[in-house]
């Protein structure tokens, strides 16, 4: 048994569910990078893991944990494992982590897009967030065994018959298809591998439409597969998720209304939207890609007030997508001491069910 009953997105996204594990941890880089490192492995040895995405998977390269000054949280994390049997690689970035106040720079600092900063063919008018650019340099910074990322890549010796994927979740949704691009552009080659393909998920706009363009270029999309989340090389994402609407001038103004008539916005949630309105004016920010969102959630709470609202838009960001993309099955996972293996929040769960309540400040 080498290849599990998971499919190639349904692995990627549990990579990316992997990411995570320094939430809420405070250290220094190495030790969060060995934390990291102890979890990833130990997920890739439980027997339940491996009949979903098979048993050849191993940590080839990081974790690179990335800390601004002053920080003792992962304020950014990567990493890559490698399938030594079917010739798969995929780099999961892991999203927001609550723990960061850094974090907060990289999911906000919208306003005044940068000119494509990492050389290339880019298109004149190829814009980035200022916060995708901090991510990203971070990501380019990091180091594991004295190779950088792009090092690393340019030493692989198969790949001409290997597969790679970059893939994360709301910011590594953002990050992933930035990196992956800025890396193309900086010495790393996609036409020298049998298929490089880049699968993020619930993210927000990394940059305006000429840079949604000068990817499709890079990057372009396949023919899907007969599942709805069978979708490379653009931004997957559930209709109901707040975050991919962001920073989308005509998109955020659709989001007071996303869950009425079950859930109210509220005037704090309608003044916080108007105000990104204003900011994202004029910057033309652009999703990559054609995916279609995703429509098998629907809205579970109702109400009037801010925390009604959060908490569908917790459930939808994060929760919703284990049902969407149908990887339920890590839900029934256990540690060897009999703790879930993957403890994902859903701000609905009843007591007693194994899964967490999603905490105050939510992995975005």
């Amino acid at each position: 048994m080498a290849q599990g009953t998971f499919d190639l997105w349904q692995q990627a996204f549990t990579f990316t569910l992997m990411s995570s594990a320094d939430d809420s941890l405070s250290g220094t880089k190495l030790e969060l990078a060995e934390y990291l490192a102890a979890s990833i492995w130990s997920r890739l040895c439980n027997p339940g893991l491996q009949q979903l995405i098979g048993d050849s998977w191993e940590l080839a390269w990081g974790p690179g944990i990335f800390q601004s000054s002053g920080s003792s949280a992962a304020d950014n994390a990567i990493y890559l494992v490698r399938d030594k049997v079917n010739s798969v690689y995929v780099i999961a970035i892991a999203g927001t982590n609550p723990a960061s106040k850094y974090d907060i720079t990289e999911d906000l600092a919208i306003e005044y897009p940068l000119a494509w900063p990492y050389g290339g063919n880019a298109p004149a008018g190829t814009l980035i967030a200022p916060g995708t650019q901090d991510g990203v340099n971070a990501l380019l910074s990091l180091e594991s065994g004295g190779l950088t990322l792009l090092a690393y890549l340019q030493n692989v010796d198969a790949a001409s018959s290997s597969t790679l994927i970059f893939t994360g979740h709301s910011l590594g949704g953002a990050l992933a298809p930035t990196l992956a691009l800025a890396l193309a552009q900086q010495g790393f080659d996609p036409s020298a591998w049998q298929a490089v393909y880049v699968y993020p998920t619930a993210g927000p706009t990394a940059g305006n439409s000429a840079f949604a363009t000068f990817f499709s270029q890079i990057f372009p999309q396949p023919a899907a597969g007969p599942q709805q989340w069978q979708v490379w090389n653009a931004d997957l994402a559930n209709s109901l998720d707040v975050v991919p609407q962001a920073w989308g001038e005509n998109t955020l103004a659709s989001i007071p209304d996303l869950y009425a008539p079950n859930i109210t916005a509220s005037r704090e949630i309608t003044y916080a939207v108007t105000k990104a309105e204003k900011f994202a004016q004029g910057t033309n920010y652009t999703r990559i890609g054609t995916a279609n969102d995703l429509t098998g959630s629907t809205v579970q709470g109702s109400g009037v007030t801010t925390q009604d609202f959060e908490t569908e838009v917790f459930y939808q960001h994060i929760f919703a997508y284990v049902l969407l993309l149908e990887v339920e099955p890590l839900l029934t996972l256990q540690d060897a001491v009999g703790k879930p293996l993957f403890n994902i929040p859903n701000p609905y769960a009843s007591p007693g069910t194994g899964h967490l309540p999603m905490p105050a400040a939510a992995r975005g």
